[in-house]
């Protein structure tokens, strides 16, 4: 075989080896149910909308001319909101239709949005966002659970839908930062009123929705429950991997406030040549590596033991805010975040769906309702921790004790994986 040859195959080898791996990621996103995809659809749609709130803080300040104190209160509140919606939300998913609950949260998130135009005085804005917050929770627990319900027993399909809806959110939030940036020029009450415009036609479009599919709907199939129960995870119902995930999950929120407080902080000061555009780039690179990889990668480690693909991306998270001690260069800063993100990818799927599947049928609402609530919570109370720990002990000691997490919920993920 001459060298010419030699060189053919080996190119027609890689160039198939490289369509594989092309197929096989297209692959992941397949094999859904059709529903699923209009809860992804309207919840890509909700993040991105909802968004803005995380730009409010700019409003009240430059706008409104209030305090930062006073704008960092009105925001709190929109964070209790959140609290409170994940029990709510979780609550009425499972005494009515989702569906329902995700329409009426909606208008609810359309109206509160077209108040904010409106609204200048510190106390009703405190309502306004509180209800918002209520509302914005309630509707990701009850878009979360339909689109749950859409896949029957199919676990693989459970788990792919967690992923797309992480995904999307992702990408929600990342578009809201964008269209912040393009209509704040023209005021932000433009802003507010394109979202309570859009969030209501989203509404309209579910009630048509599901008007029509009680009208094309007759009869429902017998035995169609029974489709794919060879897939039924062997979790079952069991209350005490719920409560160490809902246990893991609040610790692992405190390490996932800090993106908003300390982390940035020390990125700033670690490199202060880059500044702002420093940590940019780090949560580009954090969003743009969910929404390319979430779902393939979640596809991937999802015929492993779920309980340990839990721990393993708890101790993923961690490790990668343990590794800021040795940034010393941006680039290990880059690969830090980078192990971070895989840790965030496998953690929050896998956790959502084994407590989804671990819970009673009738509760399970609840239980999604009540993951929402202990992540809100953990990110209430995370950024005051980690801030006192910070400027009392230094950035390092916050690091540590991040890593530490980490390993403590692999530890407990390793004990109880025989239930996964």
């Amino acid at each position: 075989m001459t060298d010419r040859e030699t060189f053919i195959l080996k190119l027609d080898y890689k160039r198939s080896y490289f369509v594989r791996i092309i197929k096989r990621y297209f692959a992941s996103y397949s094999g859904l149910p059709k529903q699923c995809w209009q809860g992804i659809g309207l919840g890509f749609v909700e993040a991105t909308l909802v968004g803005v709130c995380f730009f409010l803080s700019l409003y009240f300040v430059n706008v409104l001319h209030f305090n930062i104190a006073m704008a960092g209160i009105i925001i709190s509140f929109y964070g209790l909101g959140r609290v409170i919606g994940g029990l709510v939300g979780g609550k009425l998913s499972d005494t009515m239709p989702p569906e329902l609950v995700s329409i009426g949260s909606l208008l609810v998130q359309a109206a509160a949005f077209f108040l904010l135009i409106k609204l200048k005085t510190f106390y009703f804005l405190i309502i306004n966002l509180f209800i918002l917050g209520v509302a914005a929770y309630g509707f990701i627990i009850s878009n979360n659970v339909w689109v749950l319900n859409q896949c029957k027993h199919q676990e693989l399909a459970k788990l792919k839908s967690l992923s797309m809806l992480h995904a999307s959110s992702n990408l929600g939030i990342g578009l809201s930062a964008l269209i912040v940036s393009v209509l704040s020029g023209y005021q932000f009450s433009s802003i507010f009123l394109l979202s309570g415009v859009l969030l209501f036609l989203s509404a309209i479009y579910l009630i048509y929705v599901e008007r029509k599919k009680i009208y094309s709907e007759s009869y429902v199939e017998e035995g169609v429950e029974q489709v794919s129960i060879q897939q039924t995870s062997v979790l079952g119902q069991n209350k005490k991997i719920v409560f160490m995930v809902l246990i893991c999950l609040f610790f692992i929120g405190l390490i996932i406030a800090q993106l908003g407080t300390t982390y940035s902080i020390y990125l700033n000061n670690a490199f202060p040549s880059l500044g702002v555009s420093g940590v940019s780039i780090l949560f580009a690179l954090n969003s743009i590596l969910i929404v390319v990889f979430q779902t393939p990668l979640v596809d991937f480690f999802g015929s492993y033991n779920k309980v340990l693909m839990i721990g393993v991306g708890a101790f993923l998270m961690g490790f990668g805010m343990f590794m800021l001690n040795f940034s010393f260069v941006f680039m290990m800063a880059i690969i830090a975040c980078i192990i971070y993100t895989i840790g965030e990818m496998l953690f929050f799927s896998i956790a959502q769906l084994v407590c989804y599947q671990s819970s009673d049928e009738k509760k399970r609402g609840q239980s999604l309702g009540l993951f929402r609530m202990i992540f809100a919570l953990s990110i209430f109370v995370g950024p005051a921790t980690g801030g006192f720990i910070y400027h009392h002990l230094g950035a390092n000691f916050v690091w540590d004790v991040c890593g530490i997490i980490g390993v403590a919920c692999l530890m407990a993920c390793h004990y109880y994986r025989k239930y996964g």
